[in-house]
């Protein structure tokens, strides 16, 4: 059976494999049942997604505590290597540790800050 022509546009929008009509050419035409259509695979896919959300803000609300904990082990070995690193090699090398760990403080402030916004939600343990 002749098929309809896809245009570039359609192919260029289509995210997935499942967004592609390819069930027409069969021996039965299963193109009018539910889960066919591209309504009832968005109704699928989201169903799906809903199912394991839970899963995700268990496994996150680990990761979460892991950036933590790395974060503040980090600075405290930092601290601790540039005061050792500060008598014993000297204040050039201290330094360079000491920017190093300059460096890293925007980012962990940001990181602190985004667990500050995420523990008000719904679910959150991390």
């Amino acid at each position: 059976p002749f098929h309809d022509e896809l245009t570039w546009e359609q192919v260029v929008d289509y995210a997935f494999l499942s967004d592609f009509d390819l069930l027409g050419g069969g021996r039965e035409d299963i193109r009018d049942e539910p889960w066919a259509k591209p309504s009832g695979r968005i109704a699928m896919d989201l169903y799906f997604k809903i199912e394991r959300a839970g899963e995700e803000v268990e496994r996150l609300n680990i990761e979460i505590r892991r950036l933590v904990t790395y974060m503040r082990d980090e600075d405290g070995f930092l601290r601790r290597a540039w005061v050792s690193i500060r008598e014993s090699a000297g204040e050039a090398m201290a330094h360079q540790v000491h920017l190093y760990w300059m460096r890293q403080g925007p980012f962990h402030d940001e990181h602190r800050y985004r667990r500050h916004a995420l523990q008000r939600l719904l679910g959150f343990s991390g």
